[in-house]
């Protein structure tokens, strides 16, 4: 299986739910990075991390989805652009797109990286900030 496949099963198995088939793709020494000025953004380390990152998910989204449009491989890495979408909890509805950066090694993910709009959706999940 190409490094490119076993990513695009990682999007397969959060499309249905299934973290434990998408955790079982981690190395045990991953670090899963989601941008710190999110809710639920910071450094997850190992797949006992990564977990933590998507039992907080519910907390902050009542739906997330991840569209996945373009798959690049470079040596080691898959960097993928594409569309997340979904609604914050409160109901109101986002959509974004993003870059997503995996390191694999030994056919298992090592690192991921998320780049995305956090700027949107961060005004539906908390009240904006204003100048005083």
């Amino acid at each position: 299986m190409s490094n490119v496949d076993i990513v695009r099963s990682g999007y397969e198995a959060f499309a249905r739910q299934d973290i434990p088939a998408l955790l079982s793709l981690f190395d045990d020494s991953v670090e899963w990075y989601s941008p710190d000025e999110l809710p639920e953004g910071g450094t997850y380390r190992g797949p006992a991390g990564v977990d933590e990152f998507f039992a907080k998910l519910p907390t902050y989204y009542g739906e997330l989805h991840g569209d996945p449009d373009r798959f690049y491989e470079v040596d080691d890495r898959v960097i993928v652009e594409g569309r997340q979408y979904g609604s914050v909890v409160g109901g109101a509805a986002f959509e974004c797109g993003f870059a997503h950066f995996w390191t694999l090694r030994d056919g298992k993910v090592t690192a991921f990286r998320e780049y995305s709009d956090t700027g949107r959706v961060l005004s539906l999940i908390s009240p904006p900030l204003t100048a005083t």
